[in-house]
C-alpha cells in the first residue's frame, strides 16, 4: 500500500543487480532508566517511511525511500533485538533513481523480501538475512503490498496502469528464488481506475486483496472490492461493496481471523462520510455490514480471542463540530461488545494478553500547530481506557507492530528544522507506562 499515515485532528479526523550494505555506527546516549528507546535515521536527504514488519528472532524492519542527491534509494532498516542497525540498500542500475521500498516481509529462514518502485517502475527485491541481494525483478505495475507463505513463496500485489486513467489490480507469485510462478489481474466492473489497499494470506496460503475499483473522476464515486485467489492464481471469489452509490467508498484496513473470514473496513468520501466494516466468510458469503459511528473506518485487527477490533472517527454534534475517535470491539457474529473513545485515530493492535493499543499522530497542543506528535493509547481487554501518551520525537506515524518480546514498535517520520524528513522509530518495552516511557531527554537515543 502506499505508505500509511495515521493522523487525527481535534476538529477533523483525516484518514485520508547488486546491493550496498553497511552497518551504521550507533552512538548510544543513555539518560535515566526508561522503557522508551528512540531510533532516528537520516542519510542526508528526505527519508520517506513505508510499512514495517518483525520476525521470530526479534528483529524488526522498516522500509523507506531515501532522497540522497542525485539518486535516491530503495532501502530497508533492519534492527536486531539490541537495536543494532543494518541498512540494506538496492543499488540503482544505470539511469535508475528515486527508489522507495513500501512493504517488507521475511521467510522462516530470515530472507528478506521488499516491494516498491524506482524511476524505472515497480520492484520486487530479496536479500539474505545479512543484507546481500539475492534477486530482483521488475514488477508489471507498482507493487504496494507483500506476503510470504509458509514455504517461502512470495506474493507481490499492486496496480497496473492501462492508460486513459484506467488501471487493474495486479498480483504476481514468485518462488523463494525469484522465479515467476504466475501473474493475475483484475479490473473493476466499469474499467476505470483502481487502487490497492492491502493483501494478506489465509491459512492455506490463498491471497486476499482489498482495494478500490471503479474510481470515476467525473462523479467522485468508487467501489470497495475484495478479491480472493487460490495458490495457483485462479480467482476464488470477488466481492464488490458500495456503502453509498453517490460517494467514493474507500477501504483502509484488512484483517483475517482464524476461520479465514475476511474483514474490510473503510469510509465513504471524499469529504464528510460515514464508516463501514464488512465481513465475508472464507467462501465470500457476506456475514454482516456495520455502518456509522463505532463501525471502524480507519483500522481493523483481530485480538487473541478472535474478536474484532475497529478504530474510526466519531463526530460530536456540537458547534463547532469536534471529531474524536472510537475503538470498538465486536464478536465474530457482529454483536458489539464495547466502545471506548480515544484521542485520535491510528493503527489498532492487540498484545498477547488482549490489551489494545492505538498508534497514530496528533497535532501539537498549540493554537497554531506547526506539526504533529506521535501518540499511543492503551485500553484493557474489556475496553477500559488506561492511558494516552504523546511522543514529541516524531510527527507522522506510518506503521506499528509488536516484536516477539512484546515490545511495541512505532515508526514514521519527522521533518527537521531545514525541512528534511528523517525516520523516527520508537521502541516501547513490554508493559511500558506513561511514567516509564518518559519523553524528557528523549529516553535512549540511537542515531545515525
Amino acid at each position: 500500500m502506499t505508505s500509511h499515515k495515521f493522523r487525527a485532528f481535534t476538529t477533523l479526523l483525516l484518514t485520508i543487480t547488486a546491493s550496498l550494505l553497511f552497518v551504521a555506527s550507533s552512538a548510544a546516549q543513555t539518560t535515566t532508566p526508561s522503557s522508551l528507546t528512540v531510533l532516528r535515521f537520516n542519510d542526508g536527504g528526505d527519508d520517506r517511511p513505508g510499512r514495517m514488519t518483525t520476525d521470530a528472532a526479534g528483529n524488526f524492519y522498516v522500509t523507506l525511500g531515501s532522497d540522497i542527491a542525485p539518486s535516491g534509494f530503495f532501502e530497508i532498516l533492519k534492527y536486531n533485538s539490541q537495536n543494532k542497525l543494518t541498512v540494506i540498500r538496492h543499488l540503482n542500475q544505470p539511469g535508475e533513481f528515486a527508489g522507495k521500498a513500501l512493504a517488507v516481509k521475511t521467510d522462516k529462514l530470515g530472507n528478506i523480501y521488499a516491494v516498491g518502485s524506482s524511476s524505472i517502475g515497480g520492484l520486487v527485491v530479496s536479500f539474505t538475512p545479512s543484507g546481500s541481494q539475492r534477486w530482483a525483478d521488475h514488477f508489471n505495475g507498482i507493487p504496494v503490498a507483500l506476503a510470504v507463505d509458509a514455504t517461502g513463496n512470495v506474493y507481490a500485489a499492486g496496480t497496473l496502469s492501462t492508460g486513459n486513467f484506467q488501471s487493474e489490480f495486479a498480483v504476481t507469485k514468485y518462488s523463494s528464488s525469484g522465479k515467476v510462478l504466475w501473474e493475475a489481474i483484475h479490473a473493476g466492473t466499469i474499467k476505470d481506475d483502481v487502487r490497492l489497499t492491502d493483501m494478506q494470506l489465509d491459512s492455506a496460503g490463498n491471497p486476499v486483496l482489498l482495494g478500490t475499483t471503479n474510481i470515476a473522476l467525473a462523479t467522485l464515486t468508487s467501489t470497495m472490492t475484495t478479491w480472493k485467489l487460490d495458490t495457483q492464481g485462479a480467482t476464488l471469489w470477488v466481492r464488490d461493496f458500495v456503502a453509498n452509490p453517490h460517494a467514493s467508498n474507500n477501504p483502509s484496513g484488512l484483517a483475517l481471523d482464524a476461520a479465514d473470514s475476511v474483514y474490510a473496513t473503510g469510509e465513504t468520501g471524499p469529504v464528510v462520510g460515514f464508516a463501514f466494516t464488512v465481513k465475508y466468510d472464507l467462501k465470500g458469503n457476506r456475514q454482516f455490514v456495520l455502518s456509522g459511528d463505532e463501525s471502524g473506518g480507519v483500522s481493523v485487527a483481530i485480538d487473541p480471542s478472535g474478536d474484532v477490533l475497529l478504530v474510526g472517527g466519531l463526530t460530536v454534534s456540537n458547534l463547532p463540530s469536534v471529531a474524536v475517535s472510537v475503538v470498538s470491539k465486536y464478536h465474530p457474529n457482529g454483536v458489539k461488545v464495547w466502545t471506548t473513545q480515544v484521542v485520535g485515530a491510528g493503527k489498532v493492535l492487540s498484545d498477547a494478553s488482549g490489551n489494545i493499543f492505538v498508534a497514530g499522530s496528533l497535532p501539537q497542543p498549540t493554537i497554531n500547530p506547526t506539526g504533529d506528535n506521535y501518540f499511543v493509547s492503551k485500553l484493557s481487554p474489556n475496553g477500559k481506557f488506561l492511558f494516552n501518551k504523546i511522543f514529541p520525537q516524531g510527527q507522522d506515524v506510518s506503521d506499528a507492530a509488536f516484536d516477539t518480546s512484546g515490545n511495541l514498535i512505532v515508526t514514521g517520520h519527522l521533518v527537521d528544522s531545514v525541512g528534511d524528513q528523517k525516520i523516527v522509530t520508537l521502541k516501547l518495552a513490554k508493559g511500558f507506562t506513561p511514567a516509564s516511557a518518559h519523553s524528557k531527554n528523549s529516553g535512549r537515543i540511537i542515531a545515525v
